[in-house]
């Protein structure tokens, strides 16, 4: 038996500005939940990048406090980020000319009515405007209380002109 259960699915064929998984993070008869993220392109002539952010009650959270550590092969190292706005970064650029970003994320979370931070660890494939291929790893994590019961996806410019999203529970 599959230890993973689709949820959710976001398949988008036209321009759309994000993609949004409400009521489903705080489920506790999962242990935690993978998004996987396929086919991203932008409708946009200029360029910008996929971002994140965790929502409440239908309602962004926006807080200082999103953090990431990422490697990725087109920076050879580490780098620690504190974003303003409160959102994670999880592509390289895109706009119409660059190709596709792929990618997946699982999350930890710790809901109990005081949740304070979740965790997340993520992957991201795309290739520049070089060809090049450029990947990255690292962990997230949001400090700010509360409980948190969905996803937002959108980019910085423009809107997605393509993209799959999938939301899978991981059983407990």
């Amino acid at each position: 038996m599959s230890k993973h259960r689709l949820l959710a699915s976001e398949i988008i064929t036209t321009s759309t500005a994000n993609a949004i998984f409400d009521g489903y993070l705080n489920d506790t008869s999962y242990r935690g939940f993978q998004i996987v993220w396929s086919g991203v392109t932008s409708d946009s002539a200029s360029s910008g990048y996929m971002y994140c952010k965790l929502r409440q009650s239908s309602t962004d959270v926006s807080s200082n406090y999103y953090r990431h550590t990422v490697w990725s092969a087109n920076t050879g190292g580490g780098t620690t980020q504190s974003l303003g706005g409160g959102a994670w970064t999880l592509s390289d650029t895109l706009n119409q000319t660059y190709p596709v970003a792929n990618g997946e994320m699982t999350l930890y979370h710790t809901n109990t009515g005081t949740s304070t931070d979740v965790v997340v660890t993520y992957r991201k494939f795309t290739r520049n405007a070089a060809g090049d291929l450029v990947f990255g790893t690292g962990g997230l994590g949001n400090e700010t209380a509360g409980n948190y019961d969905g996803i937002k996806f959108y980019l910085s410019t423009g809107n997605f002109a393509t993209a799959n999203f999938r939301l899978y529970g991981i059983l407990n």
